[in-house]
Formats: C-alpha cells, sequence, structure tokens
C-alpha cells in the first residue's frame, strides 16, 4: 500500500489483492510517509477511514513505524497524537515495532 494515498480508492483494491490474491497477512505502515510525499493529512484523516474500514473488517493487524520527516521531539509527537486519534475509532489489532508507546496509550502520549 501507498500511505500517502490511503484516501484513493486504488489503495482500498490494492488491500482485497493483497489480501485475497497475494495472502498478504498484515499492513507495516510508515506514519511519515504521507509527508515526505507532500501530503497534509494525517493517516487518521477521515478521508482515509474506507482504507482502515477494510483493514478492520478483515482483521489484518497494522504494525506501525512512528516517525517524523524532521528530527525533532514536535513532529514526532504530532504523528503519536494521530497514532492515538486512529486508535479511538479503531478496535483493529496493532503493534509498535520501533518503540513508541501502544497505540492504546493516549495518556504516554499527552
Amino acid at each position: 500500500m501507498s500511505e500517502w494515498r490511503l484516501r484513493h480508492r486504488s489503495q482500498r483494491k490494492r488491500l482485497a489483492l493483497a489480501i485475497d490474491e497475494e495472502r498478504l497477512h498484515g499492513l507495516y505502515f510508515e506514519t511519515v510517509m504521507p509527508a515526505l510525499h507532500g501530503r497534509s493529512e494525517m493517516f487518521d484523516h477521515p478521508a482515509c477511514q474506507p482504507f482502515w474500514d477494510d483493514v478492520c473488517d478483515r482483521n489484518l493487524p497494522v504494525f506501525w513505524a512512528v516517525t517524523s520527516a524532521e528530527p525533532t521531539p514536535d513532529p514526532y509527537m504530532v504523528q503519536l497524537r494521530s497514532l492515538d486519534g486512529y486508535a479511538a475509532t479503531r478496535t483493529c489489532r496493532a503493534c509498535s515495532p520501533t518503540g513508541s508507546p501502544t497505540p492504546t496509550s493516549s495518556e504516554a502520549i499527552k
């Protein structure tokens, strides 16, 4: 999947193809990719919700790589807050292999 194109229907089709034909069993998501591709909306933006609905409907675990385009604390915290926003609306399986708080650890990122 292209993290910076989640709001496009093509990514939902790509997800279905990857699961149904290529046997995808998990999704690795780099939170920095939308910013690196000039996108201003974060992955928890309402336009991305249909993609996340598909991920959750298929019970696909998401492995989050939480990074920011700038190596400073503030942009990183923006990423974590978006992850918290995502987690507040989802019951999907998720983990963060990069050592950041889990998506449901909202107290850790406030």
